[in-house]
């Protein structure tokens, strides 16, 4: 075994430590979401006529979720595990920014109207399914296109 052969290994050991460190953070970040969501549907059924705390509720498990396919995307050990967290990443942060617009929406007093909430809703509720069920919005290891971006199947750049 030659000198880069070595140093690859090594430099190959930290990075998966480093990436396995990384988890560990995300994972502390969804213990702390969980307490929060907790709290706060516990907060929900003692004041229900406050619809901030159960839509802060579903904001917290949606981090939960996005948190979660991160942590394991970093601890893959194929590319297809991967790819599949990515795909998972991509439909929760979906769900954190419709979350994040009923939460608004509440929190502010409904100040904007209700259709731009549910066009938001719309919207990024059929993101975060085409997320999961479609390979065209997300780089797939049998359908990666490196160098185009590929929206929908229907526009290539």
């Amino acid at each position: 075994m030659n000198i880069n052969s070595k140093l690859a290994t090594s430099l190959q050991y930290f990075g998966a430590l480093s990436l396995q460190s990384i988890s560990l953070v995300l994972y502390s970040l969804a213990a702390v979401c969980l307490y929060a969501g907790l709290s706060h549907l516990i907060f929900f059924f003692n004041r229900k006529e406050n619809k901030k705390n159960i839509i802060f509720t579903f904001l917290c498990f949606a981090h939960i979720l996005y948190f979660q396919f991160q942590a394991a995307w970093y601890s893959s050990k194929t590319s297809l595990e991967a790819f599949k967290n990515i795909q998972g990443a991509y439909a929760a942060i979906s769900l954190v920014v419709l979350f994040e617009i009923w939460f608004i929406y509440f929190y502010t007093d409904k100040t904007f109207k209700k259709s731009i909430a549910y066009i938001g809703t719309i919207v990024f509720t059929l993101f975060s399914a085409l997320s999961l069920i479609t390979n065209d919005l997300t780089f797939t290891p049998n359908n990666s296109y490196i160098k185009d971006l590929n929206f929908f199947g229907f526009y290539k750049l």
